[in-house]
């Protein structure tokens, strides 16, 4: 349960990065590169919640 609640706090974390990069440079130059890191980061702690 501890995990879990720990999981959904990074991954709202990383949506809020995502979020705050997004609104403040929205034509900027590393956009996919930004976003690219956001979604490994994420698949990751999907990875790391996954059992075996």
């Amino acid at each position: 349960m501890e995990q879990n609640r720990k999981i959904n706090e990074v991954l709202q974390l990383l949506s809020q990065a995502w979020a705050a990069y997004a609104r403040n440079f929205p034509n900027g130059k590393n956009y996919d590169k930004v976003l690219r890191a956001i979604q490994e980061a994420q698949l990751a702690v999907f990875e790391e919640d996954t059992p075996g």
